[in-house]
C-alpha cells in the first residue's frame, strides 16, 4: 500500500522496515545545489554535503544542471555516510556535520536500500535523503547516480508518467521512441538516421504529461557510458519534446512498419518501462512493488491510447526511417510542430 503525499508514492512501512527519528535536513548553500525541471511541473533540488561537492557536480553535469538558485521544489539531499556504513539515522550529527544546516525538528523517517544508496523519507514528501555508498567501493560512484534518481522514477510513476527504455529521435520539433530490449539495435538505429532527424539520446527517456495533459519526452543518460567510461557525454535531460510515436524495433532483412492491437502495444509498452524501472523497485516490500507495478501497467495502457504505436521492422543497411516517414503525421513538412 502506498500514501500520497504532493502527489509523490511514499511505500507504506512494513514491519521489516525501521523508523527513526533524525535531525531534519535543511538546504545547503547555492553552489551546492542544482535544479532538475520536468515538463509535468516538478522540480528537485539536488542538493550536496561539502563532502560531496565534486561527486554531486560530476552527478548534475552528466543530466546538464544549473545551479538551484532560490529553493522552491523536492529536494533531494545528498550526504556522505559515516565510515562503516553506519546511516544516518544512527548518527544524525553527521548530517550537522557534513555543513548542512539543521532545524532541531524531529520526524519519523523510512528506508529504502536498493544497494549502491540508501534512500531517507519523511511523512514530509519534500525532502529525501540520500546516502551513496561508493566510499567503500570507487566503482560504484556513478552506478550511485543512477539509483539516486529513484525518488524521481517514482514521483514520475505517481504523476501518471514512465521512465521508457528507448532511443528519442527527433523530427520538426517532434520526438519519436524507437523501443528495444537491451542489444536490440535502437542505440544502431539512433546512430545511423540521418538529417534533418535528430538523436537526442540512445538508452533511457522520461515520459511525462506537460500541463496541458499532452506526452512529452525528456532524454536521459545512457548510464552504462557512463560507469563504463565509453563517453563522456552529457544529457540536457530537461530539454522535453511532444511524443509523435512510438515504435517497437525488431530485426529483419526487409524495413516495414506495422501497426498493433492496443493489447500487444500496451504489453511492450510495459516491458519498456519494466526495464527502466526494475532499480526503481529494489529494497521495498513486495506489497509495495506490487503497486508500483500495477502503476506502471496502467500509465502503459493510457500511454498507448493516447500515442500511435507501431512495429519497426529494420533492417542493418536499409533506409528504416522512410517507413516511420510513411505512418507519421507531417511526414516530409519540416515546418510541421
Amino acid at each position: 500500500m502506498y500514501s500520497r503525499t504532493n502527489d509523490l508514492i511514499i511505500p507504506a512501512l512494513s514491519s521489516r522496515q525501521s523508523r527513526q527519528a533524525v535531525t531534519d535536513v535543511s538546504l545547503p548553500q547555492e553552489d551546492h545545489a542544482y535544479t532538475l525541471r520536468l515538463a509535468d511541473g516538478q522540480r528537485w533540488d539536488f542538493c550536496f554535503a561539502r563532502g560531496l561537492t565534486r561527486w554531486g557536480k560530476f552527478f548534475t553535469s552528466i543530466m546538464n544542471l544549473g545551479p538551484a538558485g532560490i529553493h522552491r521544489g523536492r529536494a533531494l539531499v545528498f550526504v556522505d555516510p559515516p565510515e562503516g556504513d553506519a546511516s544516518v539515522s544512527d548518527h544524525p550529527q553527521k548530517i550537522e556535520h557534513a555543513a548542512l544546516p539543521t532545524v532541531q525538528d524531529k520526524h519519523s523517517w523510512s528506508a529504502q536500500d536498493p544497494g549502491p544508496v540508501r534512500i531517507w523519507r519523511t511523512d514530509r514528501a519534500s525532502r529525501v535523503v540520500v546516502e551513496p555508498r561508493f566510499h567503500t567501493n570507487p566503482e560504484l560512484e556513478t552506478i550511485s547516480m543512477l539509483f539516486s534518481l529513484i525518488p524521481v522514477y517514482q514521483a514520475v510513476i505517481s504523476n501518471g508518467g514512465i521512465p521508457f527504455h528507448a532511443a528519442l529521435v527527433t523530427r520538426s520539433g517532434a520526438g519519436v521512441l524507437i523501443a528495444a530490449k537491451g542489444d536490440g539495435g535502437k542505440s544502431k538505429c539512433a546512430a545511423r538516421i540521418p538529417k534533418p532527424w535528430n538523436a537526442l539520446c540512445d538508452d533511457e527517456t522520461v515520459i511525462v504529461r506537460d500541463t496541458t495533459g499532452r506526452y512529452v519526452v525528456h532524454p536521459f543518460p545512457t548510464w552504462s557510458d557512463c560507469i563504463s567510461g565509453r563517453s563522456d557525454r552529457t544529457w540536457d535531460v530537461q530539454h522535453y519534446v511532444p511524443l509523435q510515436a512510438i515504435f517497437f524495433l525488431e530485426q529483419a532483412a526487409d524495413d516495414e512498419v506495422i501497426e498493433v492491437s492496443s493489447a500487444q502495444a500496451a504489453t511492450r509498452a510495459y516491458k519498456a518501462t519494466e526495464q527502466i524501472s526494475v532499480q526503481t523497485l529494489r529494497g521495498l516490500q513486495p506489497s509495495d512493488v506490487r503497486a508500483i507495478r500495477h502503476r506502471l501497467f496502467e500509465n502503459a495502457c493510457d500511454l498507448v491510447n493516447a500515442v500511435p504505436t507501431y512495429v519497426l521492422r529494420a533492417s542493418l543497411d536499409g533506409k528504416f526511417w522512410e517507413e516511420m516517414e510513411r505512418v507519421l503525421p507531417c511526414a516530409g513538412k519540416d515546418h510541421c510542430t
